[in-house]
């Protein structure tokens, strides 16, 4: 046995204990007097009991048992298991939490694909709008409240810069867009935040644009409403830095995101440095390519192999991509777009140094 005869009474007791829903946190409470048994008893406890799986503050309490002992393997498979048990119910946001819980990024982007590959599909559905029309994404305002409490990762307020030896490597490969090969914890979820923040700038940019729509072509623009869209249009290049130049899209959203965003690339309101258009000039030589370059293929297929059954939309001479949506017209319209707005990024930092 390895214990004193006292810690073998009390595991006795525990059994008794462990097999009733109002008292199996108390069971486990007593194996902290065991000090040979205790530990592994409790861990197969909270392994197997399904009484932490009956509502949230039991998991919460058992979790918080497994953690006060020390037991994080345990704790971790114990989120697991909730986050499973969530997500056969339904319920996305709980499930998700639980998994993060548990510090499995595998699980989240399992969880997470359908609805990449929803986005992706809308992106599609919508090339040759040049709109840039929200999305209908009810399932990504569901998982706002999670999505808002992701730690911060971006360095796009900041203006979008690449590290030298990057910027080099850029040069010299062309298509290779270096951030895709870094390890990111739980990516998609921050691609997910970044879509929705898109979203919401995209609103707003609609909002400010009705009344002046209302006014017909021929009225001019208040001062007042410039404002307003310079503002809603700046509010959107956050998250297209983030999506496109810092790498949180998979490589495969890329050119449907791109050739969604057209219209902010030709509006007067153009957000972007000089430098982020000539990155997005880089992001769409890589993606027009229609191939991933090996490295970035073999992390896709590894970590993110959820994302790596989504269809790369391939871009040939005229001819559609699977999906029948996306034509080499298509890349040539975003390559225009980006040039012009190249022009204007240099007008505006000449304005600026002047």
């Amino acid at each position: 046995f390895g214990g004193d005869q006292s810690e073998m009474y009390t595991l006795h007791y525990v059994e008794t204990l462990a097999a009733h829903s109002a008292t199996w946190q108390l069971a486990a409470e007593y194996l902290a007097w065991c000090p040979v048994h205790g530990s592994a008893v409790l861990e197969s406890l909270l392994e197997k009991s399904p009484f932490p799986l009956q509502d949230d503050a039991s998991a919460l309490k058992a979790l918080a048992l497994a953690q006060r002992h020390g037991l994080a393997g345990a704790a971790a498979g114990l989120a697991r298991r909730l986050g499973m048990a969530a997500a056969a119910g339904g319920r996305t946001a709980a499930a998700l939490q639980w998994f993060m819980r548990a510090h499995d990024p595998v699980r989240c982007a399992e969880l997470v694909a359908p609805l990449l590959v929803k986005v992706q599909q809308q992106l599609l559905d919508q090339a040759g709008s040049y709109q840039a029309a929200p999305l209908s994404l009810p399932e990504l305002r569901d998982l706002e409240p999670l999505l808002a409490h992701l730690p911060g990762h971006s360095s796009s307020k900041d203006g979008f810069t690449l590290p030298g030896h990057q910027q080099q490597q850029q040069r010299s490969s062309g298509t290779l867009h270096q951030q895709l090969l870094q390890t990111r914890p739980y990516q998609e979820l921050h691609c997910l935040r970044a879509l929705l923040r898109l979203q919401e700038a995209l609103q707003e940019v609609q909002r400010c644009q009705q009344p002046v729509a209302a006014a017909g072509s021929g009225s001019s623009i208040s001062a007042q409403q410039q404002a307003a869209l310079s503002a809603a249009h700046q509010c959107v290049r956050g998250p297209a830095v983030e999506l496109l130049l810092e790498g949180m899209a998979p490589a495969v959203m890329q050119l449907p995101l791109l050739v969604y965003l057209v219209p902010v690339f030709d509006s007067a309101y153009m957000p972007f440095s000089r430098a982020e258009v000539q990155g997005l000039l880089r992001v769409l030589r890589g993606a027009s390519a229609g191939a991933l370059p090996a490295a970035a293929a073999a992390v896709l297929a590894g970590r993110h192999s959820t994302l790596a059954g989504l269809a790369w939309p391939a871009v040939g001479s005229g001819s559609a991509d699977s999906s029948g949506k996306l034509h080499k017209r298509h890349a040539d319209d975003v390559r225009l777009a980006l040039c012009g707005s190249l022009v204007k990024a240099h007008v505006q930092q000449a304005g600026l140094l002047m």
